[in-house]
């Protein structure tokens, strides 16, 4: 389901505001409505072969806690030095070392071999995501080292949104989600920072934040919203369109929904 994108534009007030104002009679505090509901299945960690961006294994080990823990090629080796042991190991494991190779095999980790050229590691794992019951897939180390591969990850999370459920790349101080024509129900402290783009556009209507967002135009490389941050509790988001999500490590997805049939079958993408 989608919008056009001359009814996103358009400066009158659109149709998220009223959308918003049927869902929150649907919420209930920070609980939700029978519509909406928190994910369910496995949820799980992949760990990518980039630039570490945990200050510490501690921090990495708690983010792993009931998850099953996907390994992307050389990242196996960082994880067999810091005693971590993935479930899952997928790559062409021509960086993996001997040792770390027989340590992991003798504590069950699962090898997927895949030499394909036509994919990221990263992109392999998410293929392997789309045949399981996925609730939640963090992926971590997806942003530091080189450019390319950090910008080629943001737009993975748009790519494979509708493949793999509760995308989400993930660092030591924070998040970047992607949203389409959801309504989404947020946990956080107050001052917890947060920021959204257009990815490429989008309306976001928002209550629970600093800068309040009614019906708020976002466009790429034209209008955002920066720096923003959370009043404290929570926070309820309509979005209508495609946007990016910056949102502070401590931040918690409580429920989110597609927005109503009325909507998606009076509309079409733009």
């Amino acid at each position: 389901m989608g919008y056009r994108k001359s009814e996103l534009k358009k400066n009158s007030p659109g149709r998220a505001p009223f959308i918003f104002k049927q869902w929150l009679r649907k919420c209930v505090a920070m609980g939700c409505g029978e519509p909406f509901h928190g994910p369910v299945g496995e949820h799980f960690l992949i760990v990518a072969d980039g630039q570490a961006d945990f200050s510490t294994a501690e921090r990495l080990r708690a983010l792993a806690a009931n998850r099953t823990l996907i390994a992307l090629d050389g990242a196996a080796n960082f994880l067999w030095r810091i005693g971590i042991v993935p479930n899952v190991a997928i790559g062409d494991f021509d960086s993996l070392g001997r040792e770390a190779r027989k340590f992991l095999e003798g504590q069950k980790t699962e090898f997927l071999p895949d030499v394909g050229q036509d994919t990221t590691d990263l992109e392999k794992a998410l293929i392997y995501l789309g045949g399981k019951d996925c609730a939640s897939a963090a992926v971590v180390h997806g942003l530091g080292g080189r450019p390319d591969h950090a910008l080629g990850n943001v737009t993975f999370l748009k790519k494979y949104a509708k493949l793999v459920r509760g995308l989400s790349l993930v660092t030591d101080r924070g998040q970047i989600r992607y949203w389409e024509d959801v309504d989404v129900v947020l946990e956080a402290a107050a001052g917890a920072h947060c920021g959204f783009f257009g990815f490429p556009l989008a309306r976001v209507t928002a209550i629970g934040l600093r800068y309040g967002m009614g019906d708020y135009h976002l466009e790429l490389g034209v209008s955002e919203s920066v720096a923003n941050s959370f009043l404290g509790g929570g926070a309820r988001l309509s979005v209508v369109g495609q946007c990016l999500a910056a949102l502070d490590r401590s931040v918690r997805l409580v429920a989110d929904g597609e927005i109503g049939n009325e909507a998606s079958s009076s509309q079409k993408r733009y």
